[in-house]
């Protein structure tokens, strides 16, 4: 069986999430692994992230819906959480991994950007995917526009710079 950090290595080197990778892995790991199901399931598994905001999740499955149509999102979860409880090698994972790539792509960038390209959401809830989006948790950062005592006009720490 694949170790998380295992996982998560693979799994960002197969979808192209490489850029934040030191970051993500290790605040990922740090996590308690947590036993949810379906959309929820597969989103912890692909983010890494234990604590996501489960608010979210309806919101994020119409978005998929939206994007993909309500059969092929069916199967596609179904047969990612199938493949990520029983995958135990890396060939495996990465079979998976490419035939639902964009899927999981799609799933990806909602956690961590909180973007909606294909529903509209109420704003609140555009306003919440983006404050929770997993990438300010990646970088140590306050989103723009939202208040809190960090301030922007300070450079981040070198070892937070992402390379694009």
């Amino acid at each position: 069986m694949l170790t998380r950090r295992e996982t998560l290595s693979l799994i960002a080197s197969s979808l192209g999430f490489t850029a934040f990778f030191p970051q993500w892995i290790n605040l990922a790991v740090a996590g308690e692994p947590n036993q949810p199901t379906g959309f929820l399931y597969v989103s912890s598994f692909l983010t890494g992230f234990t604590k996501i905001n489960e608010s979210l999740v309806k919101p994020f499955h119409t978005e998929l819906i939206a994007q993909f149509g309500h059969a092929y999102c069916k199967k596609a979860i179904a047969d990612l959480e199938s493949s990520f409880r029983k995958a135990s090698t890396p060939v495996e994972l990465t079979q998976i991994l490419q035939q639902y790539r964009s899927f999981s792509k799609a799933i990806l960038k909602l956690w961590f950007l909180g973007k909606f390209l294909h529903s509209k959401p109420a704003l609140d809830v555009q306003d919440l995917a983006y404050q929770q989006g997993l990438i300010w948790q990646i970088i140590s950062a306050t989103p723009p526009c939202v208040p809190d005592d960090r301030d922007w006009s300070v450079p981040p720490a070198p070892s937070l710079k992402i390379a694009l």
